[in-house]
């Protein structure tokens, strides 16, 4: 950061104090229940073989060493499925997977050596390149 910003996080009073003032605005059940409810967001076939076709592609890339494993595609599912539920949808569309997918795969990737791209390039490329169904 610009050093008149570093200097005004440096001398301010700790933000973690902050938390202390906060008001929850959801409790554990309501949690729970909005969770269920994005399980419940429909994937359809089509929407399947699309999520199937990025993490494959994950995996298949030359740049690189290893791709989205099964936990991986589960993580883009929920975070799709999460998503289309903030949207107040009841199914999935591609624009959920492809909003997520770059976050979600990047941070996943392992680079291959002597790879001068970097994840977020990479998963970015994969998504571009990978034709909706």
């Amino acid at each position: 950061p610009p050093e008149l910003a570093e200097r005004r996080l440096l001398v301010a009073h700790d933000r973690k104090a902050l938390l202390q003032d906060a008001q929850p605005m959801l409790d554990a059940r309501g949690l729970l229940e909005l969770q269920a409810r994005a399980r419940a967001v429909h994937a359809s076939e089509a929407l399947l073989d699309y999520l199937q076709a990025l993490v494959r592609a994950t995996r298949e890339a030359q740049d690189v060493r290893t791709g989205l494993s099964p936990r991986g595609a589960l993580a883009l599912l929920a975070c799709a499925r999460g998503l289309a539920l903030l949207e107040r949808r009841e199914h999935l569309i591609p624009e959920d997977l492809q909003e997520v997918f770059v976050p979600v795969a990047a941070h996943r990737l392992q680079i291959a050596p002597n790879t001068e791209a970097i994840a977020e390039e990479i998963a970015a490329r994969i998504l571009e390149q990978t034709p909706v169904p």
